[in-house]
């Protein structure tokens, strides 16, 4: 069997040159047609009519199905057609979607060691020291200033595909392929190293970097949708106060020659980007509380 589809990722395609041994258990991998496990089996080399062949790796349904069944399947799923895939892709989407939208704050607080520091109870204090942060005379000029310059701008930076775009694919580059000794920061470089000891990081792992960039996507994708909107708002005031927080510390110095707002909303999408690019997203909507609680098994091709 040449394709499967991995539960962990809410029924994701995946391919045997993407897989290794252990993610049958991993990732949940099903046949699509039955939706029973199958295990991933390494390619070979074998004598066939007295030549030499080479066996490309594959999925294999376990010993115990039923042989019948396993050849049925096998037939089944080299017949699935190229618009059945794309319907079940469009399917996974959606229901990595209602993950993201039941789960979302939780993995982003989770996920943050800036919130993990101060505890979930301290977040709404952090959120609003955002009128601190703003260099307004008043309280009633700083909400002006954060309904007028603020919200708006994120919202449109965000709703701009290529600007959130770029950002997010440089980090999630950073996060998954860069050498550790190529990141000029030191800070930065213990925060990649501790994410790839998170995931036992495995040289080559395709399966795990083409699903971490297809979710990181899928998030940004999520925010600008209707229901993300609540959960964009937060995400926005959280980045705001990250990034002044900076500014104030002398971390990022302000251009003259820009509008001092311009430049914070430039960061704060890169750090929009950077946490998103940061979190294990693709295990996170897999665990056994998130993803299976939702999603139960994966549609079947009928």
């Amino acid at each position: 069997m040449d394709r499967a589809i991995a539960i962990a990722y809410g029924g994701a395609e995946v391919v045997p040159d993407e897989c290794k041994h252990s993610d049958f258990y991993d990732l949940g991998i099903r046949c699509p047609s039955c939706l029973e496990i199958v295990k991933y089996v390494q390619g070979c080399e074998r004598i066939r009519n007295g030549r030499l062949e080479e066996v490309p790796a594959y999925f294999s349904h376990l010993a115990s199905v039923d042989k019948l069944q396993a050849e049925l399947c096998k037939i089944r799923v080299k017949s699935i057609t190229k618009l059945e895939w794309e319907r079940k892709k469009s399917e996974s989407r959606y229901q990595r979607l209602q993950v993201l939208q039941k789960y979302y704050w939780q993995i982003f607080c989770d996920n943050s060691p800036s919130l993990q520091k101060k505890g979930k109870k301290q977040i709404k204090k952090l959120l609003n020291a955002r009128y601190d942060l703003i260099n307004a005379p008043s309280i009633y000029f700083k909400e002006q200033v954060w309904q007028e310059l603020y919200i708006p701008g994120f919202v449109e930076a965000i709703n701009e595909n290529h600007v959130v775009q770029e950002r997010l694919s440089v980090r999630v580059y950073d996060f998954l392929e860069i050498p550790l000794q190529n990141v000029a920061s030191d800070g930065f470089r213990e925060i990649i190293r501790k994410f790839r000891e998170q995931i036992n990081w495995r040289e080559n792992d395709h399966a795990y970097k083409r699903l971490h960039t297809l979710v990181c996507e899928e998030v940004i994708d999520f925010l600008r949708s209707e229901s993300g909107k609540p959960v964009l708002r937060l995400i926005t005031e959280f980045c705001f106060v990250m990034v002044m927080s900076h500014f104030h510390r002398g971390t990022f110095r302000l251009r003259p020659d820009l509008p001092e707002h311009l430049q914070v909303l430039k960061q704060m999408v890169d750090m929009l980007a950077t946490q998103i690019a940061s979190i294990h997203w693709s295990k996170e909507i897999g665990n056994h509380i998130t993803l299976r609680k939702v999603t139960r098994l994966p549609i079947s091709v009928s």
